[in-house]
């Protein structure tokens, strides 16, 4: 505490000092005395119990020391022009700091305050407990007595089910929460999943529930209803981790273009005066906002989703930094247009024409002393303007290079096999774009479409940069691929009417994703097992040897000087669904879509349908825990597991065969508590789930009615324990409460789930279509 008072009072003398040769003697003093207060704090910081207290006084140092950085800057314009008056951005810089010491000396204390800042890995933490709970794994830091604890309640046949209640509770609030930020079919396949999940959940509590009574259910029925839990609830996870690289694939491709925009239309020089500046202005501050929430969605569910405590660690800071400088960035940009405005316009040009000479002498005299007048005026004007710009494009360069180290960080947490998959998916999205516009004339959008493509393949090679995965040739294969596609890009763009550049520019395209499909095809090759069914292995092995050859002539042709000698290649995707469709075999059955990695294939079984035994459909053979990269399946074992995903797929894709019969909501209490906010910036964004509590004596006696369990407020039920928990804070910052009058055009996920839960309700009394419940036995049996 008291380093943290020698530094207050450096950082206030030196903001009073007016002698511009006193400045670099100063400064210098106080950032030697900041460094000794941090490694003081580093070092006392090991000492500290509490994990929350230790994680918030790390990210307190490190955002010291990035607004130290930015204290030079500010001082520069005093030391080059000492008649300089305008100190905003000095001010800014140091009431930040103050802040900053201010709150390090708050948590350099006993630590009785209360930290709303969650650990890392939360989401993969509460899988981890569901399994362990279930019998499937066990957890990686439980002591002794927990140890002993899960033996015994095996042993003795405890129920599983209210074991699971806590943190299955928290896996589905998390999964929703992802599900109304993902994009495209994201939502409603991970929806179905969590139906899905509910759905085992009600066997399960059903099938204990024979068991305890003495009926047919033995433990056998429950150890299988276990299994199918557990495979469904991987499933889940592994469709997650896949919607949130997706976000982070396309919000990070071109993550700087929203400010680029907003500073082109600023510093933007005018002739006239019109109201058509002011109304681009206000479109591009809405864009950025909602950018901004989408940083920060990802960044908060990245957090839940690793153990990567480090790089946990710079997501936090880049977030803290960047809820900072949006409450200013965008303010200082208006105001350096306004000034720039106010410059052109509001002292226009007078020009007289005199009569006679003697009207010109007359005026001659006060004619040169407005002259001067106006002179300095302008100059003092042209100062204020110049100081205002340079201050908003000091906090635009701050802003970059916290998205950029935010953009690092989350490359640093990432599975690249997971990310290579996802970015092939995303490419193939453009490349069929682009394919059906093949011929356009619109310059200006095949040249922002392909500089996406490029951007999207670019990111992969800044992973590489970050964990080298690729051998030489398949990162000369991407540059040069690259570099064709710009080539023929420029020339399409200069000749437009040139249809034949047009196929050049397409084949090159195509050339680039089916290099993008080889590597992801080699880099998931180690989540494919071997095939036990000979004759699976013979027809594998005939279909590599009939493209052999071609893939060698490929390989030699890949790139050439002539777009013509290019080989097609006949593994190159065609126009197939998006990434979780389904595609059709030649037979009408239909193959579910790999969430991550296909799953190996099980043997056909009578009882289940052909489409529970395609690829997508199996069960997951599971061993530990998920790895800390954002992505990495789990590891696998040998042994048979129950068909995890049987007859389940997205609600309401046509092409996919799916059980949709059960319906989330009727298992779901909803309190009238809503979470508190945790961004406080000049716009009130928050993201919120209402508690969800697995009602699990609605599942005991059958599903409830929706006149009592779907209503927004319905009281929980009295026989359980409300350990019902409030959803994590996914945002680094003080908890505040939520306004009512939240004024953000993004939907509340509160508001979605209420709004989908009474057209359920309503659809489901109107039209009767949910089927008469089966017994615990007929499920089983349909299951497997």
């Amino acid at each position: 505490a008291s380093c943290i008072g020698r530094v207050e009072n450096e950082l206030t003398d030196l903001l009073r000092i007016q002698e511009v040769n006193m400045l670099p003697r100063a400064f210098q003093g106080v950032v030697s005395m900041i460094m000794a207060m941090v490694r003081e704090v580093q070092e006392r910081s090991g000492a500290v119990y509490h994990r929350a207290q230790r994680d918030t006084l790390q990210l307190v140092t490190m955002q010291t020391m990035r607004a130290l950085s930015l204290l030079p800057h500010t001082l520069l314009p005093s030391i080059l022009r000492p008649c300089n008056t305008n100190s905003a951005a000095r001010d800014l810089i140091a009431n930040r700091l103050k802040t900053l010491l201010s709150d390090l000396r708050v948590h350099v204390g006993v630590g009785n305050n209360e930290y709303d800042m969650d650990e890392p890995g939360m989401f993969v933490k509460s899988i981890d407990k569901v399994l362990a709970a279930l019998g499937l794994e066990e957890p990686e830091n439980s002591s002794f007595n927990e140890k002993k604890n899960n033996i015994r309640a095996v042993d003795e046949g405890a129920a599983k089910s209210p074991q699971v209640k806590g943190p299955l509770e928290d896996v589905l609030r998390h999964s929703l929460a992802v599900a109304y930020c993902t994009q495209g079919n994201d939502h409603q396949v991970i929806r179905g999943m969590c139906d899905n999940v509910v759905k085992q959940v009600q066997v399960l509590v059903n099938v204990e529930k024979e068991t305890n009574n003495g009926s047919k259910g033995d433990a056998v029925d429950v150890q299988v209803a276990c299994d199918i839990l557990g495979d469904a609830l991987e499933l889940l996870e592994q469709k997650v981790n896949t919607a949130l690289i997706r976000l982070i694939v396309t919000v990070f491709a071109t993550p700087l273009e929203p400010l680029q925009h907003l500073k082109k239309a600023i510093t933007e020089t005018t002739t006239t005066k019109t109201n058509k500046i002011d109304t681009t202005i206000d479109n591009l501050v809405m864009n950025f906002d909602l950018f901004v929430d989408k940083i920060f969605q990802v960044g908060g569910f990245a957090m839940a989703c690793t153990h990567d405590y480090q790089g946990v660690g710079e997501i936090r800071d880049s977030l803290l930094t960047i809820e900072w400088l949006e409450g200013c960035l965008v303010p200082a940009m208006i105001s350096a247009h306004n000034q720039i405005t106010a410059e052109k316009f509001s002292s226009p040009t007078v020009a007289t024409t005199p009569d006679t000479d003697n009207s010109l002498q007359t005026d001659s005299i006060s004619s040169v002393s407005s002259d001067s007048k106006k002179s300095n005026l302008s100059a003092k004007k042209g100062n204020t303007v110049n100081d205002a710009l340079s201050h908003a494009m000091l906090l635009a360069d701050c802003w970059s290079n916290s998205i950029k180290q935010l953009s690092q960080a989350l490359l640093h947490i990432m599975e690249p096999s997971a990310f290579c998959l996802v970015t092939k998916e995303e490419f193939h999205k453009s490349w069929a774009g682009l394919r059906e516009r093949l011929y356009t004339q619109d310059a200006a959008w095949l040249k922002q479409h392909i500089s996406e493509c490029i951007a999207i393949v670019q990111r992969l090679l800044d992973l590489h940069n970050l964990t080298p995965f690729l051998t030489l040739y398949q990162e000369k294969q991407i540059n040069d691929g690259i570099a064709e596609v710009k080539r023929s890009l420029d020339y399409v763009v200069a000749s437009p009417a040139d249809l034949v550049k047009h196929r050049s520019l397409m084949k090159r395209v195509q050339l680039l994703l089916t290099i993008l499909s080889r590597l992801s095809s080699e880099l998931n090759e180690d989540n494919f097992p071997p095939e036990d069914d000979y004759l699976d292995d013979v027809s594998h092995r005939s279909q590599q040897n009939k493209s052999m050859d071609k893939r060698k002539a490929a390989a030699k042709a890949l790139l050439t000087s002539n777009i013509k000698d290019i080989p097609l290649d006949a593994d190159t995707p065609r126009a197939i669904p998006l990434p979780g469709a389904t595609p059709i075999r030649g037979n009408g059955t239909s193959v579910p879509a790999p969430l991550f990695v296909p799953p190996r294939a099980l043997p056909v079984t009578s009882g289940i349908p052909p489409v529970a035994n395609s690829v997508g459909c199996q069960g997951l053979r599971r061993s530990g825990r998920s790895s800390g990269r954002l992505g990495e399946l789990r590891g696998r074992i040998s042994g048979n597991n129950s068909v995890a995903g049987a007859g389940f797929t997205a609600v309401g894709d046509s092409g996919r065969f799916c059980d949709t019969s059960i319906d989330i909501s009727k298992y779901l209490s909803r309190s009238s508590n809503n979470v508190t906010s945790s961004r406080n910036s000049r716009r009130n964004f928050s993201l919120k789930v209402k508690y969800i509590n697995l009602d699990m004596d609605g599942i005991l006696n059958g599903p409830p009615s929706s006149s009592t369990n779907v209503t927004k407020d319905a009281p929980e039920s009295t026989n359980i324990k409300d350990n019902t928990t409030a959803i994590s804070d996914y945002f680094p910052s003080q908890v505040i409460k939520c306004k009512t009058d939240n004024t953000t055009e993004l939907q509340d996920v509160s508001e979605l789930i209420a709004r989908e839960l009474a057209a359920n309700t309503t659809s489901g009394t109107m039209n009767n279509t949910h089927p008469v419940p089966q017994s615990p036995g007929d499920q089983i049996s349909d299951i497997l």
